[in-house]
């Protein structure tokens, strides 16, 4: 609120502002028009909106294809049982903005210690099938009957 004046003082004297505050641009001059925001045309505003579109759908198609790759890249490590099970992240980008092989390589060695159980598991002694020519002699019933009575 702004205190009354004076009787003394005259009507037309300009205000103090120290002791009344600072005016505002707006009651220094109210005559001037507030600027007008500007617009941009219908036709402009929709290209720019199908090219905002067609950029998403670009970038879309750029992320999924680095999935793709980033899973083929894991998969070639050999040591996952399903190279899906590393997602695909924003981490996996090299300086480049590519997907890049070390970089893929240091995130399935984290996710192999955190989640052992999506290692690819190899056997440590070989697997022998069929017949072998060191086989021991076999002893069962089947064999005292075959081969006779001793």
């Amino acid at each position: 609120m702004t205190e009354p004046l004076p009787e003394d003082a005259p009507q037309d004297a300009p205000l103090d502002e120290s002791l009344h505050g600072a005016a505002t641009a707006a009651d220094a001059a109210p005559d001037e028009p507030e600027p007008e925001p500007e617009t941009f045309g219908r036709e402009y505003v929709a290209s720019l909106r199908a090219e905002a579109a067609e950029a998403r759908v670009r970038a879309k198609r750029t992320d999924e294809a680095n999935a793709r790759l980033a899973a083929a890249y894991a998969a070639s490590t050999g040591r996952l049982v399903d190279a899906e099970a590393l997602a695909y992240t924003d981490d996996l980008l090299g300086d480049d903005g590519l997907v890049d092989r070390d970089k893929v390589g240091a995130a399935v060695d984290v996710l192999v210690a955190a989640k052992p159980y999506l290692a690819k598991r190899t056997p440590t002694t070989p697997i022998a099938q069929g017949m072998r020519e060191s086989a021991p002699p076999e002893i069962g019933w089947l064999a005292v009957v075959r081969d006779g009575v001793r």
